[in-house]
């Protein structure tokens, strides 16, 4: 856990899923939280940070292997000033206080991550076998590179794995402890709005897994934390009754990736799968404002119709002005409109509401694997003739690794199509929209 930013408790109000039962190994939950106590105010765009924490098992099983007391109290001070014998306290590690080593390494170490070399050489100082210690150093050489990727990278391995498979190595926790990182929180898009409910906040996790080259089984540690949290309270809930879960929780206030001040500039969003959450926050957002704008303009106009004198007058009243709602326009994209189609009916009411104009593609729906720069393939001249305008603004957010820069090139492709210019040109331009904020980017690998 990092302790730059103050966290608040927040409790778990609801959950549900987002996909259905055919939807396969694909599983994605949204989950609601009473935020009434938080001394923060948040926007859509923002993101909320969450700690969670290693499973229990994994740590026992990891300090029993290192012959330590799970139960046993440490105390941990401030970073040390001077010379000591004493191995120094990492720095998210300092100033715990009195701590047992189980909730020590449960809430604050990355146990989970790939171990880096210098673990490997850490291990191999402290093997009594020198076979074991001489194959830990390879692993850790230049020259052990590629057996690393394979055996370390490809599969995974974490750091009580490899204790398994070498059992003459038992390092001292406190060495192990300056050189695994912190445990790192997590960040979800916020897809809500405070308009709507000021004190809820709600956000949307796919449940991580996954297979190794080999067939090991992997899972992402926070969202099988947080869905194993959910079904938990569930079960007790059909048994007990009872409220829900607490969670450690911060927002993060996104830099630029929000919604413009001035309403009536048109946006265009691109979020397929979970991607699409932080959207489902600007679409309340902006669709509140306008209501509420509606209902204002609407008093204030009765204001201006009345009697005078015995006749009914209707005087123009200079403080009620027209406020256009500026063109949503939101391309989403997922596997299969009846499994995996997230905030579905939200989306299909805002749109039958002329509150955004909706391009969905399925990629498992058809023979044909249709994504959401296909959408935009389609809809291009369109889509430039709204891009070119001085106030429009485009968003992706998602996936970092493949889906961002497919739509990076489709988009310099577009313009390239359909607004006169070279191919240079366009890829220029969108360098320059990307610099100024027009094209505005919250993805991840």
């Amino acid at each position: 856990m990092l302790a730059a930013e103050r966290r608040y408790p927040a409790r778990m109000t609801s959950w549900r899923y987002l996909t259905t039962e055919q939807s396969g190994d694909r599983i994605v939950v949204e989950v609601e939280l009473d935020i009434s106590n938080v001394d923060w105010t948040y926007a859509p765009g923002d993101s909320i940070g969450i700690d969670c924490y290693n499973e229990e098992a994994v740590v026992r099983r990891l300090l029993g292997r290192l012959g330590e007391d799970p139960e046993r109290l440490v105390t941990i001070g401030a970073k040390s000033s001077g010379p000591s014998s004493t191995p120094a306290v990492p720095q998210h590690l300092e100033g715990l206080g009195s701590v047992s080593l189980l909730r020590l390494v449960q809430r604050f170490v990355d146990i989970r991550s790939i171990p880096k070399k210098a673990v490997l050489r850490l291990m191999a100082d402290h093997c009594s076998d020198a076979g074991e210690a001489d194959d830990l150093y390879f692993l850790s050489s230049i020259k052990g590179k590629d057996r690393f990727k394979q055996e370390i990278e490809l599969e995974c391995n974490t750091i009580d794995e490899i204790l398994a498979r070498y059992p003459s190595c038992k390092p001292p926790l406190a060495l192990l402890l300056q050189v695994l990182p912190a445990l790192s929180p997590r960040f979800y898009s916020i897809a809500s709005s405070p308009l709507v409910q000021p004190s809820r906040v709600r956000f949307a996790f796919s449940v991580v897994r996954w297979k190794t080259p080999k067939g090991v089984e992997r899972k992402g540690l926070c969202t099988n934390w947080l869905h194993d949290l959910c079904t938990e309270w569930h079960r007790k809930e059909q048994m007990e009754g009872g409220s829900g879960p607490m969670l450690d929780v911060f927002f993060a206030p996104s830099k630029d990736f929000k919604l413009p001040e001035d309403s009536s500039c048109p946006i265009i969003m691109v979020g397929p799968g979970t991607g699409v959450a932080p959207f489902v926050g600007f679409l309340q957002h902006r669709n509140t404002l306008a209501e509420e704008r509606k209902a204002e303009q609407q008093a204030m106009g009765d204001r201006c119709v009345g009697r005078w004198r015995g006749m009914m007058m209707e005087l123009e009243d200079e403080t009620v002005e027209e406020a256009p709602q500026g063109q949503m326009w939101l391309f989403f994209g997922c596997r299969h409109p009846d499994q995996d189609y997230l905030y579905k009916q939200e989306l299909l009411k805002l749109q039958r509401d002329d509150a955004v104009q909706l391009s969905v593609a399925f990629s498992r729906y058809t023979d044909k694997k249709v994504y959401v720069q296909h959408k935009m393939e389609e809809a291009g001249e369109e889509l430039v003739k709204l891009l070119l305008r001085a106030d429009s603004l485009f968003y992706v957010c998602g996936d970092g690794a493949h889906m961002a820069k497919d739509v990076r090139a489709t988009v310099v492709r577009l313009l390239a199509r359909h607004g006169g210019m070279e191919a240079m040109e366009a890829e220029k331009l969108v360098s320059g929209w990307t610099a100024k904020g027009k094209y505005l980017q919250d993805i991840w690998s």
